[in-house]
Formats: C-alpha cells, structure tokens, sequence
C-alpha cells in the first residue's frame, strides 16, 4: 500500500473512532485501536494528524484538569460522518424513524440519532425538487381501530428505565395502579419492553418474587437505579412470555375450539390474514361463512368478535356464546332505558 494510501486509510478510521461531545476518547486508546487494524504509528504522528484533520471535520480537542492525555471528540450537533454516505433511501427511513419514535425513545438514543436526523432532513432538503425528496410526503403508518393520543411519559422516568433494562440493573420506582389514587414504591427487575398501540410497557418482576410483571411506563411517577443486577426468572425468554398470549389478556389458560358465522363482507380479511393456522372457511347455504378455528380464550378475541356487531354469531364454544348472549341482552336493555 502506498504511503498516501495509508495515511488516508488511516486518518478515516481514526476519524470513525472518535465518539460525538460530549463522550471523548484519548490519542492513547485511538494508537492501541490502531495498532490492533495493524497501523504501526506514533502518538506524535496521531496528535500531528487529528490537529490537521480539526480543520477540514468539526472534531476538537480538549484538555482536562489534572490529566496530561490529549482528548477528543466530534462537535456536538455536528452532521454525522457516514462512509458509505447516506442514501436517499436511508435518509427516508431515518425520517420516519424519527416521526414515529422521537417520543418514546430516551434522551442518550437520542443524542446519539439526533446527527442522522439532521443529516437525513439536509440530504432530503437538498433533493426536494426530485422525486427522493417528496418520499416522505408519501408515507404514512396508520393504527389499527380507533385510534388514541399517545400515554404521556416523564423524561427522567423512561431515561432511568431504558438505563436499567440495557445495564441489567435494578430500579426502584413509584408507580400508580391502574385505578388507583395513590403512588406505591416497588424494587423493580427489568426483563423487557413491549411497545403495543399507544402504550410502552415494562416486563419485569418486583422484589425477589419471580412471577413475571407488566407495568405502563407513563404510571410510573419516579424511577431511580440502583447499584444491584436484576435477577430473571430462570428459562425466561420474552418472545415466549409474549406468545403465550399475556398481553392478549387470557380469560382462560386453555385454547378454545371457535366456531362462528360471519357476514360475507365481515369474513372477506380472513381469507387473507387467516385467525389461526387450521382456520378453515366454509360458505354455508344461506351466503354467509362459517369459520372454525383453534384459537386462546382472550379478551382481546371477545373485543374482536364484539366489534362486529351482528355480522357475526359464534357458535361455539357453547360458554362463550352464553357469555355473548348476556353481554347482548346487557346492551339491549342498557339502551332501551329512557
């Protein structure tokens, strides 16, 4: 390799290794981190380069008190330094990834996002009068059902939260209770964050019990992390936690056989994004569909199953239909009362 090669090769990765302000790194770790990409290379000739490079990139150095190392660091808010340079396409996404979590992540991910952004906003600006910088104008996420103003969180709270989960640290929280009118206080084990419609929630276990927890991060009203490791439950796994139905809201731990009769119209998505894997579709005499499905008993299939309304009548399981007939029957006099 050339001697200009070289040098520019390693004057790059110099530059890559320097972390944005206000977290710095010394000359003597960037000549190790060298050393180990097999650049044989002086402190001297590194300070020498990171001077020269100081005027052409925003990066500076910074003397601390009491130390005689040479810091470094990439100006805070300065556009982020990407090879291969940003795409249009990845300038989009980091839009939308901005949209739509700027809210729900913390303060220290956002620090370090907040560069991309910017990046990607100039890139697209600067593409405005081509097709690439109308994208984001194209696209939209929609929720599903009606939709709800985001729970309200407290910084310093989701801040302390993400902390503990990505540290494997425990917190200690106040925390009001769905209903509730009082905070209580609670010694908190982090196992894993749900993000579901317009609420983030905690999985986690309290104390030294092992019975696995959900708790909604905007009820929490302080959160402060201790020193000591969270303890997990043994053989937790938080895809399995989340498959076993638990934020579906299990009336019963048994699966139920569902049979119900749908209003064509009502059935036309199950044709396309089945219920269940042995759901089966049959079109009965009468023009309507009947589905049979191996589905858990949850609240949430009730809420499903209620929200159409008299397009569908479930058959079976027997219980659950006497469970529909009461609710009905409910509503029916709920909404004759004058």
């Amino acid at each position: 390799m050339s001697t200009i090669k070289e040098t520019t090769m390693r004057c790059l990765a110099m530059l890559k290794m320097i972390p944005r302000a206000p977290v710095d790194i010394d000359v003597d770790t960037i000549a190790e981190k060298l050393s180990d990409q097999g650049y044989d290379v002086t402190r001297r000739t590194i300070q020498r380069d990171l001077v020269k490079l100081s005027n052409p990139f925003p990066i500076f150095e910074e003397k601390k008190e009491g130390s005689r190392a040479n810091y470094w660091s990439w100006s805070e808010g300065s556009e982020a330094f990407d090879i291969p340079e940003m795409t249009p396409l990845a300038a989009l996404t980091f839009t939308l990834v901005e949209s739509f979590l700027r809210d729900v992540l913390p303060r220290t991910v956002l620090n370090y996002l907040n560069p991309h952004f910017k990046r990607a906003r100039s890139l697209l600006d600067k593409l405005q009068s081509t097709h690439f910088g109308r994208w984001h104008e194209k696209i939209r996420i929609l929720p599903r059902g009606q939709a709800l103003k985001p729970a309200a969180l407290k910084p310093e709270v989701l801040e302390t939260v993400y902390k503990a989960l990505m540290q494997e640290r425990q917190f200690q929280a106040t925390y009001r209770m769905k209903g509730a009118e009082e905070t209580k206080s609670y010694v908190i084990h982090p196992l894993g964050m749900v993000f579901r419609n317009e609420i983030i929630y905690l999985v986690c276990t309290l104390w030294n019990y092992t019975d696995v927890k959900q708790m909604a991060l905007h009820r929490f009203e302080t959160a402060e992390l201790l020193d000591q490791s969270r303890q997990v439950p043994p053989k937790f796994d938080l895809d399995a936690y989340i498959g076993t139905g638990e934020f579906s809201y299990p009336v019963r731990e048994t699966s139920i056989k569902l049979r119900a009769v749908f209003d064509p119209l009502a059935a036309a998505h199950l044709f396309e994004t089945p219920l269940a894997d042995d759901q089966t579709l049959t079109q009965t005499d009468n023009g309507k569909v009947e589905l049979r499905a191996t589905v858990k008993n949850t609240a949430e299939l009730q809420w499903w199953l209620l929200g159409f309304g008299d397009r569908v009548e479930v058959l079976k399981p027997k219980k659950l239909r006497a469970e529909f007939s009461a609710r009905i029957s409910k509503l029916s006099e709920m909404y004759q009362a004058q």
